[in-house]
């Protein structure tokens, strides 16, 4: 069950601007702030955009605290010739939420057939992202994961 950020999070307002989401039931602490509208707007305004973008782990969870990282899964598109670009969207996307939210941002940055790797190996790591990730832009994940296992099992 991959969730919506916009649905999951109470948007706070500043300056009569959306400039984060808090996690809608205040699960945790409440100094810790995802700043979810503004990593929508980050990532759909990439010239390079990613087939899916989740946040996972305990921003997702609503169990971080203000020194968790901010993990992030970003499943890049197949064919990417600018590969520079896309590290660079990346590296910025890294940047910005640090800025943001003063935490550290783990981007997992992985191909279609990466992710395939992933889903045949059985990797926990799977499970968590179908489980916590709150979906941000682009295809929803457990459709690329459905994807990735005819992939896996045709090989």
């Amino acid at each position: 069950m991959c969730r919506n950020a916009v649905e999951e999070f109470a948007v706070v307002f500043e300056g009569g601007a959306i400039t984060s989401l808090r996690y809608a039931e205040d699960a945790f602490d409440t100094d810790y702030v995802v700043p979810g509208a503004r990593l929508i707007e980050e990532i759909e305004a990439w010239p390079l955009q990613p087939l899916h973008a989740a946040l996972f782990g305990s921003a997702a969870r609503g169990d971080g605290d203000s020194s968790s990282d901010i993990d992030l899964l970003i499943v890049r598109p197949d064919r990417l010739e600018a590969v520079e670009r896309w590290e660079e969207q990346i590296d910025r996307l890294r940047a910005v939420v640090r800025t943001w939210t003063g935490n550290r941002c783990q981007a997992f940055d992985i191909g279609r057939e990466r992710l395939a790797e992933h889903v045949a190996a059985h990797d926990p790591l799977v499970d968590a992202w179908l489980t916590d990730g709150l979906h941000l832009t682009g295809s929803q994940l457990r459709d690329l994961v459905a994807e990735a296992s005819i992939t896996a099992r045709l090989r």
